[in-house]
């Protein structure tokens, strides 16, 4: 037996076909009809991923801010070591986004990071101090004095983030299966 597909009519009536045929009419009003609309289902609910994203996508833009106010305030030579700190904040904020949207990998990278610098943040923290000091005394004074704070909270925040997507991971698989299935629902 070939495949049968559903069709509808805009009169409400509706017909069992086979899938081979591409022009069947009604048989109450014999307008031509047509195929059932296909209804995406709604996107699975990630709040987990959406704050671990948020607090990644902070962590990465204050990254790519301090780093472009030390460039700025010291005038380094070395413009591929200040380049490549500009990609990574800038990477940061792109693929958290992505993670949040079902990407595995991305949330495996934003979960590195964040670690990383809630490990930075407590294994080095006078120095990180220091680099932010100078990074803002010229641009922003008043945040040049209060540097102690701005580290735990930075530190605080990541350490945060990489927890929240450590618990995220069955949202974000939840979300990459829901992807998955509405693109074969469309093939």
């Amino acid at each position: 037996m070939p495949p049968v597909e559903v069709r509808y009519c805009a009169c409400g009536a509706t017909r069992a076909v086979p899938a081979s045929l591409r022009i069947v009419s009604c048989v109450r009003c014999g307008r031509a009809l047509m195929l059932a609309p296909r209804v995406l289902a709604a996107a699975p609910s990630t709040p987990l991923a959406a704050v671990a994203a948020l607090a990644s996508q902070l962590l990465g833009a204050a990254m790519f801010c301090v780093v472009l106010a030390w460039a700025w305030s010291t005038h380094p030579g070395d413009r591929a070591f200040v380049g490549a700190l500009l990609a990574l904040g800038a990477s940061w904020v792109l693929v958290a986004g992505s993670a949040l949207r079902g990407s595995l990998v991305a949330l495996g990278y934003c979960m590195v990071l964040d670690l990383a610098l809630a490990v930075l943040v407590v294994a080095d923290h006078a120095r990180l101090g220091g680099f932010l000091q100078s990074a803002t005394a010229k641009l922003v004074p008043a945040l040049a004095t209060h540097v102690g704070l701005v580290c735990a909270i930075a530190g605080g925040v990541a350490a945060f983030a990489a927890i929240t997507w450590l618990v995220a991971i069955p949202h974000v698989r939840r979300m990459a299966a829901w992807q998955d299935a509405q693109v074969a629902r469309l093939a």
